[in-house]
């Protein structure tokens, strides 16, 4: 089958993110040989991956029934997957499963096609008792304990839940591309025709408004 230009402009961004590519100057660049439609499912899946990876990762090790060690590209095609099937509602899980397949395909990791297909039909949209914070937030133990310890337990979650959230859509000269609200600076060499709204951190703690500014740019521009 032939494989939807889309997923293949997907694929290679998070590949090349894996050994330290930017993932919204990349995004940018391939963007540009797309319609506005493919260059905005790329976009979804790729930012959605490096939201929830944590989950991803977990969600693999479950389905394959135990750890296994898995080359990047597998391993990409199946969090790709995974994340259409539970995030995406719009694509078909068919189109999904069949197109993370032939991602492994491509990527000349033909033996490990069954094992992406099978792990994949496993997964489902229903909930999800996670085993750890960390994992359900998608967000290293460590960095949440800092967080708990200057701001308390409250703060610390909605601080890693507000980095889950997809980003807010903006226009960007004759296109539709993903630019976070909360990201925009001005050197962010993103042109738009107004600037976006100024946006506030949650009223409960207004004392980490640079911390919020930080994260949020860090969860929108991952290397």
């Amino acid at each position: 089958m032939a494989l939807a230009a889309a997923r293949a402009a997907a694929f290679d961004v998070l590949e090349r993110v894996q050994t330290g590519g930017y993932a919204s100057d990349l995004l940018l660049a391939r963007a540009a040989a797309l319609d506005s439609r493919d260059a905005g499912l790329a976009t979804a899946i790729v930012f959605g991956v490096l939201r929830f990876r944590a989950q991803l990762d977990w969600l693999i090790e479950r389905l394959a029934g135990r750890p296994r060690k898995l080359d990047s590209e597998v391993r990409t095609a199946l969090r790709m997957g995974l994340y259409q099937l539970r995030g995406l509602e719009r694509v078909p899980p068919h189109a999904a499963v069949a197109e993370s397949v032939e991602l492994v395909h491509r990527a000349r990791k033909r033996s490990a096609a069954g094992f992406v297909n099978a792990v994949l039909r496993k997964a489902g949209r229903e909930a999800v008792e996670w085993p750890s914070r960390e994992i359900e937030l998608s967000c290293p133990e460590w960095l949440l304990a800092r967080w708990e310890r200057h701001y308390g337990a409250q703060a610390a979650c909605a601080i890693a839940r507000a980095a889950l959230e997809e980003p807010v859509h903006y226009t960007c000269g004759s296109r539709q591309q993903d630019i976070p609200c909360w990201g925009w600076l001005p050197d962010t060499r993103f042109w738009m025709s107004a600037p976006p709204p100024a946006i506030k951190p949650p009223k409960p703690w207004p004392r980490v408004r640079g911390l919020w500014r930080a994260i949020c740019i860090i969860a929108a521009w991952p290397r």
